[in-house]
């Protein structure tokens, strides 16, 4: 090399060498071969511990902001079905690759939208659970944040089903 970072040598004409190039056929493992529907494959990512967690802690918030809404069914407790619900509905706006889309592009029941969204809930409750979605206790929240600022316990537990799987 020279001093301003000029290879004084010609590149090599001739193909690299195939380094860390696997050539075997690629597949889930253990019991991710036998999953065949979208929710067999699902639910070998996530556990009930998993949705028990993210139901309980938008119930407690739920509960919490309750009394500021005029109508109480507006704020009605939610369930585990509800967020696979909200989970899946998610998923899907991943899949629509609609990262910038508003949610109101995915509800319109014009034609326009994404069928599924309208029919599995409504725009008003998908946001009000979007606002609500909570990972971790408001009451344990400041002793947890000196020892873990993530949620680890789910992120643990998801990881290593996808990692097994």
């Amino acid at each position: 090399m020279s001093e301003h970072g000029i290879s004084k040598s010609l590149p090599k004409m001739c193909k690299q060498e195939h380094i860390n190039i696997y050539s075997g056929r690629q597949r889930p493992r253990s019991s991710a071969r036998l999953a065949r529907m979208p929710f067999e494959i699902w639910w070998l990512f996530t556990t009930k511990a998993i949705i028990d967690v993210i139901t309980l802690n938008p119930k407690i918030y739920i509960r919490k902001i309750r009394a500021q809404y005029i109508r109480e069914r507006r704020a009605k407790d939610t369930d585990e079905d509800e967020i696979k619900a909200l989970l899946g509905l998610l998923l899907l706006t991943g899949i629509f690759r609609s990262s910038r889309l508003n949610l109101c592009n995915f509800s319109n029941i014009d034609g326009t939208g994404v069928e599924i969204f309208s029919s599995k809930m409504s725009l008003q409750r998908l946001r009000f659970l979007l606002r609500c979605m909570r990972f971790d206790d408001h009451a344990t929240r400041s002793g947890r944040k000196l020892q873990d600022k993530l949620i680890i316990g789910c992120a643990t537990n998801f990881l290593s089903h996808c990692f097994f799987n």
